[in-house]
């Protein structure tokens, strides 16, 4: 991941993080490139931020190689966004 990826997940981990590690917060896990964005509806909880990041990269291991062959030259990101539909981090899905 590049630097400034980390330096935007800091900034958005402090903002989200919960206030009672048992309560859980829904994140969405997005997927877009320049032409189109598919949008998750189900979203999964996590107890914060760095938590559903932990996730994110994990989606991003299990699809990188699908979706960048089904298109190699376009550039794809996963956009993390909470339940009022404000984004947190984009990062990069790379093979």
């Amino acid at each position: 991941m590049i630097a400034a990826g980390r330096s935007q997940e800091r900034t958005a981990l402090r903002g989200h993080q919960s206030r009672e590690s048992s309560v859980p917060i829904r994140f969405y896990f997005d997927v877009e490139n320049s032409r189109e964005t598919i949008r998750d509806h189900e979203g999964v909880e996590a107890t914060d931020l760095a938590e559903a990041l932990a996730e994110a990269r994990s989606v991003i291991q299990e699809m990188a190689d699908e979706v960048c062959a089904g298109d190699p030259g376009t550039a794809w990101t996963l956009v993390v966004r909470d339940a009022s539909g404000t984004v947190l981090v984009r990062l990069p899905i790379r093979r």
